[in-house]
């Protein structure tokens, strides 16, 4: 099983909070399959309408109680710009994140010019090890180098990641993302996941894990969207 799809499985066994055995995944083709496998492992019964509402509810209530302001005035379309401005973004974003995992709350991002200054000190990496050593040598010291460089920006620089990640502007999208990688989060005690809900999670997951936005529950993981 190639890194792409042990990436999915792991974020299905993350979302869902259960454990798939290698030999198991190994037989499971398409985002249907993989689908009726957690469907076996856990009950069903709450549909993803009620999650998403729920994960909304959550998210809103916590929101308030920090920025010390009514549950009412948060909706859905709320645009976390206005809600969190630059200065206190970064610590408010992570408190928010922090029961739930990157993949159900993804980290804020770096400026646009950081970005572009991290990739040019990549490549500045790369022509620094090539010209400190030559032949096979070259082929190993330059790219150490260059993600050596990075690695040690990229954690200098934590303090300015305060850009909002794609897709996520209004606390209806960060609940949405929360209802679908993380949804066993918002059921009550003694509650289950419907067969609905455990699809379009599981679907969410394929199209992003992967790379394939446009695929579905059918396409074969390995022929159809090129999973290694």
């Amino acid at each position: 099983m190639g890194l792409d799809l042990v990436e999915l499985i792991e974020a299905t066994e993350t979302a869902f909070g259960i454990s798939i055995p290698d030999a198991d995944a190994a037989t499971i083709r398409n985002g249907r399959q993989l689908a009726a496998y957690v469907r076996s492992r856990v009950a069903v019964r709450n549909g993803p309408d009620e999650v998403l509402q729920r994960a909304f509810y959550v998210l809103r209530d916590e929101l308030a109680t920090r920025l010390a302001v009514a549950p009412r005035t948060i909706r859905p379309e709320s645009d976390w710009a206005t809600l969190l401005p630059l200065g206190a973004r970064r610590a408010h974003w992570r408190a928010l994140g922090d029961p739930y995992g990157e993949r159900a709350w993804p980290t804020l991002w770096r400026p646009l010019w950081l970005r572009i200054a991290l990739t040019a000190l990549f490549g500045a990496g790369l022509w620094w090890g090539a010209s400190l050593a030559a032949g096979a040598e070259a082929v190993i010291l330059a790219p150490v180098l260059g993600v050596g460089l990075v690695s040690a920006a990229y954690h200098l620089t934590g303090r300015l990641a305060r850009e909002l990640p794609p897709g996520i502007r209004t606390v209806g999208d960060s609940a949405r993302k929360l209802a679908t990688f993380a949804p066993s989060r918002f059921l009550r005690t003694g509650e289950d996941l419907s067969l609905p809900l455990v699809e379009a999670t599981v679907l969410a997951m394929v199209r992003e894990e992967l790379g394939a936005p446009e695929a579905g529950l059918d396409d074969d993981f390995i022929i159809d969207l090129g999973a290694s």
